[in-house]
């Protein structure tokens, strides 16, 4: 603050209020610093500008950050092209309602493109507060911050969203067509061998054998066929979706499975697993498949064991899937979650659960993996989902 002088306190007319001016003029300067370098960390360029009655910004001041981000000096911006010129041409109306705002005296945020000097394009985001307001022109006070990372990211997001709703639509389609396909076929030959199993007598178990092994094959078709129009649907996540315990659906998961580990006298330990957000039927499902598989290729452990538990990573819940079985030769680790791929010929399943598992970790916007040292040494199945 500044201090009076010798003369303004021996003169005596008008000195208190050339003194009270002289020190609202230095609390403006030292207040305009203030925010010059509060606005130096909150945003990517600060600024103050007075837009006009006609709703055209006027630049009155911005730090040197503006010209890192758009290539422009303050000076070059002011004098030559406009406010309004730097904003992509499609953008300029919603800049003009922005401007509109704050001539009314609000407080405004907007989101538009701007062109830099090189014709790069960048998103920014724009909070503007007005200083007064009243009529004709208006002096205004705010802070940008580049957006373009996460509006491309949305953007790729949008883009894989769509991709994989037309991929999903195909396999709909394929797999409906293949199902109509197969199914009369394999119709005539379930039914030819009910019939020719009525007329055999057991003169004949070789024979007989035969036959039933023909039936479980047809069986096993129309469970690979299911488990492909199930494999086609997965992928639409319900407009609905909630927060669920990973660790509740893990229980219930290893439930669902309790015959099976039961008959190989597994040992199940379940850890404090984290809540995410999605889709409950799906996770359990996605779990299922995991326990389900990890029991599978348990082999011939003599002590066999299923962990499930969680790994901390910043930003990701990252949950495993361990068991001491058979394990996954390196070079295969890729491969089994192809679909109808069977790595193993001890397995009795479709080819199909872990294509599904991988569907629908990635429908929840996230990742799986396989991770093994090689046969025997078991194998960790890894999903990692947003936080």
């Amino acid at each position: 603050m500044m201090q009076p002088t010798a003369q303004h306190r021996e003169s005596g007319d008008g000195s208190v209020a050339e003194y009270e001016f002289a020190a609202t003029i230095e609390d403006l300067r030292e207040a305009e610093e203030r925010y010059r370098a509060i606005a130096e960390v909150v945003a990517d360029w600060a600024y103050s500008l007075q837009v006009l009655p006609d709703g055209e910004p006027r630049l009155l001041w911005t730090n040197m950050d503006y010209a890192r981000v758009v290539g422009y000096r303050p000076s070059d911006l002011d004098a030559s092209i406009g406010w309004l010129a730097l904003v992509h041409p499609d953008d300029r109306s919603g800049l003009r309602s922005h401007m509109a705002a704050l001539l009314k005296g609000r407080t405004d945020v907007a989101e538009y493109r701007i062109v830099t000097r090189s014709g790069e394009v960048r998103w920014v985001r724009d909070y503007a507060r007005p200083l007064e307001a009243g009529s004709g022109s208006i002096n205004a006070v705010g802070g940008v911050r580049d957006i373009t990372a996460r509006r491309q990211a949305e953007l790729d997001r949008a883009r894989l969203i769509s991709e994989l709703e037309t991929t999903n639509e195909e396999l709909e389609r394929m797999a409906a067509s293949v199902s109509r396909e197969l199914e009369d076929p394999l119709a005539a030959v379930a039914a030819g061998l009910k019939r020719l199993d009525s007329r055999l007598d057991d003169s004949d178990p070789g024979l007989d054998a035969d036959v039933q092994r023909a039936r479980l094959a047809v069986l096993h078709l129309r469970e690979m066929l299911e488990n492909l129009e199930e494999l086609a649907r997965i992928g639409h996540l319900p407009e609905t979706l909630e927060t669920v315990s990973l660790g509740e659906l893990a229980a219930e998961a290893v439930d669902l499975c309790r015959s099976q580990i039961l008959s190989r006298d597994v040992v199940v330990e379940v850890g404090d697993l984290p809540r995410v957000f999605g889709d409950r039927i799906r996770l359990l499902q996605l779990l299922r498949i995991l326990v389900q598989n990890a029991v599978t290729y348990m082999g011939d452990q003599a002590e066999p064991r299923l962990e499930i538990g969680t790994k901390v990573r910043p930003g990701k819940h990252v949950v495993f899937v361990r068991d001491n079985g058979v394990g996954i030769n390196p070079a295969d680790l890729e491969r089994v979650f192809d679909v109808f791929r069977r790595l193993d010929s001890r397995g009795t399943g479709t080819g199909v659960g872990l294509a599904m598992a991988r569907r629908i970790v990635e429908m929840h916007g996230g990742r799986i993996w396989a991770e093994s040292e090689g046969k025997g040494a078991g194998s960790i199945f890894m999903l990692e989902l947003p936080a």
